[in-house]
């Protein structure tokens, strides 16, 4: 959150949940990701400090899935974009949920919604992220580190673990082992292909990438600390 929140100012755009290019205009653009980057790094000092703001969370929450996710809903609805488009959906969805869930957790209010909620959007993100890998093959072989031999395996492979560990957060089975095994996995992307590529070249895409692929490892070992079954 702070990553982000930092990053947002610096580039002066909107970064978390990634909202369509449409979005990226005019001065409302500027003040909204001035504004939401400031909540972004006061909730995570907050939380930090183990003294979240409930509103502040709510506010985020609601602006990333109505800012991010229904601009990206649009785009695919209209171009049929399951690339770019349909990949930043996933992102705001999961973000917004896991927003939402931090507020419910830090309010002493009940959870079970909100878990069950981050736990479907993480997992329908899961899957789409592993039938992208299938589709768009020759573009995530890109992705490989250069030392790392046969791409197209570990480019097949990620794709059907993505897949498996997204179906069992939607279906709601060994949830508590998958997600423990997929946020492992996540953060290894983090360590090996997220910060080299952000180091390479630190735009604010690669830089993004590292802070949600953080974000989304570190939601997965919350699903798995705090499923009951």
């Amino acid at each position: 959150m702070g990553g982000l929140g930092v990053l947002q100012l610096v580039f002066q755009q909107v970064l978390i949940g990634r909202p369509a290019p449409m979005m990226a205009v005019g001065p409302v653009t500027s003040a909204i990701a001035y504004l939401s980057a400031v909540a972004l790094i006061v909730s995570a000092v907050q939380l930090w400090r183990e003294r979240p703001t409930p509103w502040l969370l709510v506010g985020l929450s609601v602006s990333v899935f109505a800012y991010s996710g229904v601009s990206n809903l649009y785009v695919i609805a209209t171009n049929f974009d399951y690339g770019f488009a349909l990949t930043s959906f996933g992102k705001a969805m999961t973000l917004g949920a896991a927003l939402l869930f931090f507020y419910r957790i830090v309010s002493s209010t009940g959870t079970d919604g909100a878990f069950t909620l981050v736990r479907l959007c993480t997992g329908l993100f899961l899957i789409i992220g592993g039938v992208q890998h299938f589709l768009f093959s020759d573009f995530v072989k890109l992705l490989i580190p250069g030392w790392l031999p046969f791409a197209a395996f570990w480019t097949y492979a990620a794709g059907v673990a993505l897949i498996v560990a997204g179906l069992s957060l939607v279906i709601h089975i060994k949830v508590k082992w998958i997600a423990y095994g997929a946020g492992w996995m996540i953060f290894t992307w983090v360590l090996v292909l997220h910060i080299p590529r952000a180091l390479a070249e630190p735009n604010a895409n690669e830089l993004s990438a590292v802070c949600e692929a953080l974000s989304v490892s570190m939601i997965l070992f919350a699903l798995s600390k705090l499923d009951n079954h």
